[in-house]
């Protein structure tokens, strides 16, 4: 018996996305579309068309808090590579570091300077 490659466990066929459709734009309608991925949410524009052409709700995030969604990346990155430090059972150095980003953040978020 193999040993399991480390990482995330192989989606079901069902969930796998094999379907290509093309469509064409006129570069208002690519350009609307774009600016609305990039300014309401950090998803790919496939995901976006995806979730509103099946009457999903496609997350956004409000205008005011972009740059806050922004600054949460690499933080949830960290937060990321420490779940999977845990899980491979590494010692955890940065967890100290990934305490003060969330404070720094949730201060932001909050309007408070401190």
């Amino acid at each position: 018996m193999r040993a399991q490659k480390p990482g995330p466990h192989p989606k079901p066929v069902s969930e796998l996305k094999s379907r290509r459709i093309v469509i064409h734009l006129t570069d208002a309608e690519h350009h609307k579309i774009k600016t609305i991925v990039r300014s309401e949410t950090p998803r790919k524009i496939a995901a976006y068309i995806r979730s509103a052409s099946l009457e999903k709700i496609v997350p956004t995030v409000p205008g005011c808090n972009i740059e806050l969604w922004r600054e949460l990346a690499p933080v949830l990155s960290n937060l990321n590579q420490i779940a999977k430090m845990l899980n491979s059972g590494e010692t955890l150095h940065t967890v100290e570091a990934l305490r003060t980003d969330l404070q720094i953040l949730r201060n932001r978020l909050l309007g408070e300077t401190r």
